[in-house]
């Protein structure tokens, strides 16, 4: 063992690396597909999640459960048997559907025994036999049960193939309803949507009354003898079991109806107009005033509470609410507080700031975040840039219908906030991206109309252009921007252009006629440039990853190294010296060798970080590779991948940081946390103390430093000597230098 051990040691090859995650803040955040148990509720975000109190904790159980799965679409609840369904990461058109016995301590592949390729459209849970409504590519679905959790499954009988593929399933002792959505048909038209029913546990089929004028189902329930469904164009209930129908008049025709609860003998109805109930479905409608103004996409009653998930009509604030015990008018916020989704990052070594509902700063790695910015609407903080101390970001749209052309800014690292509305002949025009090239320069672009630049971070905005008519027609497709030492790269609609810090001298990088090609990352390491492409629409879409070997004069696809099905999706590259890291909606790959070859490199990565790998990107911070996604921040040492930065190629080479220092005012120890690069030495006697008349202090034995890091520490000084006044602290780093004012008191 010791052998073997030495030999990993001079090759090496590190042991136990993975990705390590950074704490991220909490907040209340919504819970879809609640459903209750015996005493016990389950919902989920990504992962599944039991309360045992109400809801006022939660506990996320995912034992036995594959990492290399997407979110939870389905929960179904039969006294303290759970079965859940969701779908195969690297294959959305795979299902996998588990089930759990003990609470979700422990979970059990259901369709271990069934063909791997099978797709399910609805499950259902009667008497302890679970119902899979299979959906396969033949010309009709069929439906199967199992008795002995996935032992054993018997198909029922098919129906009548002319009927087409079934969507919607329900379950009520003998009675079964299955219905088909209706909708757009593939080759033109619309088909109106149907349903058969078996009053004999599916041993025989009945169409019955079929004659049903909608299109777009989305929930189906069955109640004693009764059917209800809803959907795209309204409420329909059947009183003789689908025998003759009938639409309620009033306020609920025509409503878009998300799903139906019923509670003893009350209909509730989740629409995308708020949420309503009735006794009498024909004349009895009543609107429950505390979602006139949102769409009420689920609702769930049990432990006699009724739960409720809704959105505000532009899309924001997605939350659950819980009512009063038996008192359906008022409602709570659920209270399952769980990890932020992240929607930007920016590193500002040592810096991190990323933002959600608000924005969120890092002082250091392994420090607390803090909130430097709550957002002052319904609208979540994204897009984020800063420089030295100054920070930017704007607002997340939730629809293409909302427009941002406000950004908020700080010149003091985020103590105090100013908010700028931007100028603009274009009503559309909304900030896609900011970022500050200097003090007093911040580009902001525009999927429509290209770049601009703001001057002082006012509202008045100039196009930036060049002498070149060619690159200024390009310029108004660009709407990215990558930034590599003294170069600023643009990017988007098939186009790369090339510029300096000053936005001079430009060059055209690529140009691709193609209206549908466009460019979603970017990066460069040496002469090695790659870039990320999209082109085509809907089930048609192609995402490729082109590499240039000569500075960007030729480009060729090395999709090709990605041996994944027409579904793999790509999103970020960051190229770095000769490695090369790509996200995709699989995960992370690695390349060592500029992209020649690739290997996964998802170890550490928890399931809902894998599956939203196609909102994360990559950035460098000292001597660690970042994975952020909206799920996470992810970290881990360069070392770990065999990567060693020469330090001429190190971005933060001579890099320097200081905070302010503390106490102030002070007559006895102060100190500085500062950063510095680790590539350069960094000691006592880069250090300087003047006094206001420009002497230079004797700080013999009174002036240390306390090495946290190779990077990072605090400078100490004792000041307790000195006379009272203000004196300044100079550092010298590299080609850096920094100033702090110290003020001492008696």
């Amino acid at each position: 063992m010791k052998i073997i051990l030495l030999l990993l040691f001079i090759l090496n090859i590190p042991l136990f690396s993975q990705w390590r995650e950074i704490e991220r803040p909490k907040s209340i955040q919504s819970l879809s597909n609640i459903k209750m148990g015996s005493d016990f509720i389950v919902g989920s975000t990504f992962d599944p999640y039991f309360s045992f109190d109400g809801g006022e904790t939660w506990e996320k159980r995912t034992n036995g459960l594959p990492s290399e799965r997407s979110a939870i679409e389905q929960i179904e609840i039969e006294n303290d048997i759970i079965v859940i369904r969701t779908q195969y990461l690297s294959n959305l058109n795979k299902q996998l559907v588990y089930f759990s016995k003990d609470y979700g301590q422990n979970w059990i592949n259901l369709t271990l025994n069934l063909d791997s390729n099978l797709k399910f459209r609805d499950i259902k849970i009667s008497k302890g036999t679970i119902y899979l409504l299979e959906f396969s590519s033949s010309l009709f679905n069929i439906l199967i049960k199992t008795s002995d959790f996935g032992n054993n499954w018997d198909t029922l009988p098919k129906w009548n193939s002319n009927l087409g593929k079934m969507d919607l399933l329900d379950v009520n002792n003998d009675s079964l309803v299955l219905a088909y959505k209706g909708g757009i048909k593939s080759h033109g038209g619309t088909v109106n949507a149907g349903y058969i029913i078996s009053t004999n546990g599916g041993s025989t089929w009945e169409q019955r009354n079929n004659l049903m004028s909608t299109t777009g189902l989305k929930c189906l329930k069955i109640n004693n003898n009764k059917i209800y469904l809803g959907g795209e164009e309204g409420f329909f209930y059947s009183d003789d079991f689908g025998n003759s129908w009938r639409s309620p008049g009033m306020m609920i025709v025509g409503a878009n109806v998300n799903e139906i609860a019923i509670v003893n003998d009350t209909i509730y109805l989740a629409t995308e107009n708020g949420l309503y109930r009735a006794k009498d479905l024909f004349k009895g409608w009543e609107e429950i005033d505390f979602f006139k103004t949102k769409r009420v996409w689920e609702i769930q009653y049990g432990s006699e509470k009724l739960f409720v998930r809704s959105l505000n009509r532009d899309y924001t604030e997605d939350k659950s609410y819980v009512s009063n015990l038996n008192d359906f008018e008022i409602f709570f916020p659920l209270n399952f507080l769980n990890y932020v989704m992240l929607n930007s990052f920016f590193i500002d070594f040592p810096r991190i700031l990323c933002s959600s509902q608000d924005l969120y700063l890092k002082d250091s790695l392994h420090s607390e975040f803090k909130t430097i910015l709550e957002s002052d609407t319904t609208f979540a903080l994204g897009r984020i840039s800063a420089y030295e101390n100054n920070i930017v970001c704007t607002y997340v749209g939730t629809s293409p219908s909302i427009n941002f052309k406000t950004f908020n800014f700080s010149r003091d690292n985020g103590n105090y906030w100013f908010k700028t509305n931007i100028e603009t002949n274009q009503n559309n025009f909304s900030i896609f991206k900011l970022f500050i090239i200097n003090n007093d320069s911040l580009i902001v672009t525009d999927v429509n109309y290209g770049a601009f630049l703001s001057i002082g971070f006012k509202n008045e905005i100039k196009k930036i252009e060049s002498n070149d008519n060619e690159i200024n027609d390009l310029l108004s497709r660009v709407y990215n921007i990558y930034k590599n030492k003294n170069e600023i790269y643009f990017y988007g609609k098939g186009v790369i252009l090339k510029s300096d810090t000053n936005l001079r001298n430009w060059k055209k990088l690529l140009s691709n006629t193609n209206s549908n090609s466009r460019i979603l990352d970017f990066s460069k390491s040496k002469n090695h440039l790659y870039y990320i492409n999209i082109s085509g629409n809907g089930i048609n879409t192609v995402y490729d990853l082109f590499k240039s070997d000569d500075n960007g004069k030729t480009f060729f696809s090395i999709k090709n190294k990605f041996q994944f099905d027409h579904n793999f999706r790509l999103q970020n590259v960051f190229a770095l010296e000769d490695y090369v890291f790509v996200s995709s909606n699989s995960g992370v790959f690695f390349s060592k060798n500029n992209g020649k070859t690739f290997e996964e490199l998802n170890d550490g990565l928890s399931a809902s970080s894998i599956f939203n790998s196609l909102s994360g990107e990559f950035l460098l911070y000292s001597d660690k590779i970042l994975f952020c996604s909206s799920s996470g921040i992810f970290h881990r040492n360069l070392d770990e991948l065999g990567i060693t930065l020469s330090t001429e190629k190190t971005e933060t080479r001579n890099y320097l940081y200081t905070f302010p220092p503390y106490p102030q005012p002070t007559n006895n120890i102060v100190k500085i946390d500062t950063y510095w690069d680790s590539a350069l030495p960094f000691t006592e006697e880069h250090i300087e103390i003047y006094n206001l008349t420009g002497i230079i202090i004797n700080t013999t034995n009174k002036l240390s430093i306390q090495k946290e890091s190779a990077y990072n520490g605090k400078i100490i000084w004792d000041a307790s000597n000195q006379q009272p006044g203000i004196y300044i602290l100079k550092i010298n780093h590299g080609t850096e230098t920094r100033v702090r004012k110290i003020m001492v008191v008696e």
